[in-house]
């Protein structure tokens, strides 16, 4: 918006494209100030500006246009209303320019990790769905012969009840039916947990502390990223020292799954814990609850 705005620029309006300029950078601003204030300024920088540069990239072109193209099918309404704005729509010349710079600039952080997981994408929704939405704002006589069809009363409440009704049925086959392994482990845990017990989930999910109402004994809780080198290289993880910590907590009960990527942390679990409880995750893999022997 502040470079649209330049676009006309002249003095008179020097005010308002400060005021633009500042309102853009003040929420960054106080976030880092925040961390600066607190000791942390040189690892927000470096959370913010150097991981994604850190992962090494292995993919091939075809492997960014196929993942750009698989969102554009998974969200295929969305992105139809998004190119008909942008080639069909007499839109504004300033509001064209600003979806498509701003489309452009949010795929850069998209693509620069080299990693192509859906969740990324949802920043991109933004730009798109600003322009999107134009479609709904023209006149109804400018629309194409076959969306005015779907316009009728008669037409599209079938069709919307169709769509729902699959929608509802693929989410409970996908969240309902699924068996919550996680939340039966955590049961499992919780029928046999003393008060001030320590847990550690190893190499399971993680929202498992949070049902339990436990905290984890390392701040990299997220399962994958004490066991893969490209997550230690770019998030430059001292692995020995987070280990270091995970056995000096003496967590009284310890949650693997298959077994752990650490010699030295399987040894501990071996010499220092039994095996009180298994059970198979959603996709068929062993998941064994341990108790620490001296507690």
């Amino acid at each position: 918006m502040t470079w649209q705005r330049a676009r006309s620029f002249s003095w008179a309006n020097m005010g308002s494209l400060v005021l633009l300029a500042v309102g853009f950078i003040l929420p960054f601003a106080a976030t880092y100030a925040y961390y600066l204030f607190s000791g942390h300024g040189d690892t927000f920088l470096f959370y913010t500006f150097e991981v994604s540069g850190r992962y090494p990239v292995a993919a091939g072109l075809w492997d960014f246009v196929k993942s750009f193209l698989d969102v554009q099918l998974r969200f295929f309404p969305v992105f139809f209303f998004f190119y008909y704005a942008l080639f069909r729509l007499p839109l504004d010349s300033g509001t064209r320019r600003l979806g498509i710079l701003w489309t452009l600039l949010v795929l850069v952080p998209i693509f620069v990790p080299g990693k192509f997981f859906g969740h990324y994408f949802i920043q991109l929704f933004l730009p798109v769905s600003f322009l999107a939405g134009e479609f709904f704002g023209q006149p109804k006589a400018s629309y194409p012969g076959f969306a005015r069809v779907f316009m009728r009363p008669r037409v599209a409440f079938p069709v919307l009840a169709f769509f729902l009704a699959g929608n509802w049925v693929l989410q409970k086959h996908d969240y309902i039916d699924r068996p919550d392994v996680p939340s039966q482990m955590a049961r499992e845990i919780k029928s046999r947990l003393d008060a001030g017990d320590e847990v550690y989930m190893g190499n399971y999910h993680p929202i498992v502390y949070f049902i339990l109402g436990k905290k984890s004994p390392t701040p990299y809780i997220h399962r994958g990223l004490l066991w893969t080198e490209e997550h230690l290289y770019a998030l430059n993880i001292d692995q020995a020292k987070e280990i270091d910590r995970i056995i000096a907590s003496r967590p009284d009960w310890v949650v693997v799954q298959d077994s752990l990527f650490s010699p030295r942390l399987n040894r501990e679990i071996r010499t220092r814990y039994s095996k009180v409880s298994r059970m198979k995750t959603e996709k068929g893999r062993e998941l064994f609850l341990y108790q620490r022997n001296v507690r």
